[in-house]
């Protein structure tokens, strides 16, 4: 048997369990517009995704509850063998199976997400900090203003209170 490193190859992919229903499709396009750089695969059953895992590992698996499905706590403890306990587990449903979710975090999951999922949450439950988007750069007459005002400060507090009434209203 070959061993992989872990963290070489599960560093930047998710897998979708479920993934190809119209839940998972749209959740998949989500993930690929949020986490550009990543490998983000789907597959349709957990049945698929123990396999998937056991040939190439994850940073996360996505697996979407089906609070119909029999063995439902069976099939999360499966993927978590499968995916290891270096990989994050995080299970998906909607509103209605919330409480299917919640009785099967237990069996492997690390916790699950209410869908639309928020991926700010989903990005700080992975550990990743989101890319700070940068602002629109300061005009010249912002900046002198700015300065003026930032030289104001040891002066007088009446002085600076008015240089930034001024400014305000002048953004007004």
């Amino acid at each position: 048997m070959t061993t992989i490193p872990l963290e070489a190859t599960e560093r930047d992919r998710i897998l979708i369990v479920g993934g190809r229903s119209d839940r998972g499709g749209a959740l998949a396009e989500q993930l690929g517009s949020r986490f550009s750089d990543w490998t983000i695969a789907t597959v349709d059953s957990y049945w698929d995704g123990i396999a998937d895992l056991s040939m190439r590992p994850a940073r996360l698996v996505l697996a979407g509850v089906d609070s119909t499905l029999a063995q439902l706590g069976n099939a999360v403890a499966g993927l978590r063998e499968a995916a290891g306990s270096r990989s994050k587990l995080l299970l998906f449903c909607t509103p209605d199976a919330e409480p299917a979710a919640r009785r099967v975090v237990a069996c492997g999951a690390d916790d699950y997400l209410v869908t639309p999922l928020d991926l700010t949450e989903l990005s700080r439950f992975m550990g990743i900090v989101p890319p700070v988007v940068p602002t629109a750069p300061l005009q010249t007459d912002d900046a002198e203003k700015l300065a003026a005002l930032l030289e104001a400060v040891g002066g007088s507090p009446s002085a600076m209170l008015e240089r930034a009434a001024e400014w305000v209203q002048a953004a007004m």
